[in-house]
């Protein structure tokens, strides 16, 4: 297997395994966070990254 096959793999791994979180936390009535305010998160960590 090459290099680059096994990262995609692994990236796919790491993926399944935070929606895997995400679904247990839902289940068990996680609300989550509204895009605006990730988005808000977002915007702050890349203007403090300049």
């Amino acid at each position: 297997m090459s290099m680059g096959h096994h990262s995609k793999l692994q990236k796919k791994l790491e993926l399944y395994a935070k929606l895997a979180v995400a679904q247990a936390e839902r289940a068990a009535g996680e609300k989550g966070r509204m895009l605006p305010e990730v988005m808000k998160d977002i915007r702050r960590i890349i203007r403090n990254a300049g």
